[in-house]
Order: C-alpha cells, then structure tokens, then sequence
C-alpha cells in the first residue's frame, strides 16, 4: 500500500513540474514575442521619421496582439524639430497555474 501512495505522489509532483515548466516556458514567449514587437516597432517609427501614420499603425498593431504602445515625441526647447521619441509597450505577463498576473512596461528611444 506504501509503495502506491509513494507511486501515485510521484506522478503527482512529476506532473505538477511539467504543467508549472510549461507555463513558464509560455510566459517567457510571450515576453519575448512582445519585445520584438516593441524592436519592430521602434525600427519601422526610426525609419520613417517619426511619420503620424506609421505611429498611429503601430499602435493598432500592438492593440491587435493585446498590447499597448505608446509613442511620445519629445522636442527640442529652441525650435520645434523633432529630436527623438519614446516608446513604451505594455503587456500582461501571465503565469496561469500559479494565477500570477503583472503588467510590464517595455521602454525604448527612437532616434
């Protein structure tokens, strides 16, 4: 009888150590998948100078994948040149079978 309950917690614990890797293997996917959204993003933004339209698709973009970007140009104080931007993505880092939830914030200057 001994030998079943030490069999049966066995699997048990070897399953729970499978579901728990599982989950943080996806979670660390989807902080990957968002990181490179944010670098696709800020390389695009770079290259077309900063253009409204290229900001404002980005960020239906973002919002499609459940993200939110947010694009803030940032001017020099003498004239009204652009100088650069920042961005910053926020995403949901999810870890279900533990029910951990955080929002993480992604930061990056677009020059």
């Amino acid at each position: 009888m001994d030998i079943i309950l030490r069999t049966f917690s066995g699997f048990f614990f070897f399953l729970l150590l499978l579901f728990l890797g599982a989950n943080l293997i996806f979670a660390s996917i989807d902080a990957r998948n968002a990181q490179s959204c944010l670098a696709d993003a800020v390389s695009e933004i770079a290259a077309s100078n900063c253009a409204g339209s290229v900001i404002d698709a980005w960020e239906e973009s973002a919002a499609a994948h459940g993200y939110t970007l947010v694009v803030s140009d940032i001017t020099h104080a003498d004239t009204s040149e652009k100088r650069y931007a920042t961005a910053a993505l926020t995403y949901t880092y999810r870890i279900p079978l533990l029910a951990f939830s955080d929002e993480h914030i992604l930061r990056a200057q677009i020059r």
